[in-house]
This record gives C-alpha cells, structure tokens and sequence, in this order.
C-alpha cells in the first residue's frame, strides 16, 4: 500500500491510499483532508472505477444499498503536512478491521 500527500491545484493538502478490492471495479479509499470547519478528517470509501472517475453510491434509507463508508479520525488541529500525516496514521491502524467490515458488506471470502 501507498499513501500520497499532495496539495490540489488550490493548494489544499490531502492524503490518500487506495486499496483494490479485486471485485466489481471496487476499491477502498482512505482519505485524509481539511473539512470546511477546520478539522482534519479521515475517511475510509468503497468505490466502482468507472470510465469517468469513480463512483460512490450514497444510501439516507438506513439499509445497507449504499457503498461502504466510514470516518477513522477526526481531530481539531491545523491542516499542516505532519497533523495530516498524523491523522492518516491513525486512520491506518484501523486498516484491518476496516478491510474485515468491507468484506463482510460486500460479501468478499478472503484470499487464502
């Protein structure tokens, strides 16, 4: 696995790791970013690749249609490369139990 730090075009910083889940075009995004209300916030995604980007299909009804989604850290310190760095971290250590969730939600067997 691979995590990226890079600033977009406007210069906001973000870190990212993705993971392919072998199925359907599916893989899981890790994602560390500022959030509009100056917090740093990591999030674990499951998305489809599509010809045009990628694809995360959001559920309001409770049921379990949606794409597999999940915050893994938040915490109220400026944005800066190393509290980013930080935050992401402490999202990875969840990595394992993420993955066993995101198996059970998509019905994937593990690899022997």
């Amino acid at each position: 696995m691979e995590t990226r730090v890079e600033r977009d075009r406007y210069g906001k910083l973000s870190a990212s790791t993705v993971v392919p889940l072998g199925v359907d075009r599916r893989e899981l995004r890790i994602e560390t970013y500022k959030t509009c209300n100056g917090r740093v916030k990591c999030n674990a995604n499951v998305v489809t690749v599509t010809e045009h980007g990628y694809q995360h299909v959001m559920c309001f009804a409770g049921d379990r249609r949606g794409d597999y989604s999940k915050v893994l850290a938040v915490e109220a310190v400026r944005a800066t490369e190393k509290n980013l760095r930080a935050v992401h971290a402490a999202g990875m250590e969840k990595f394992d139990a993420v993955m066993a969730e995101v198996r059970d939600w998509y019905g994937i067997k593990e690899a022997a």
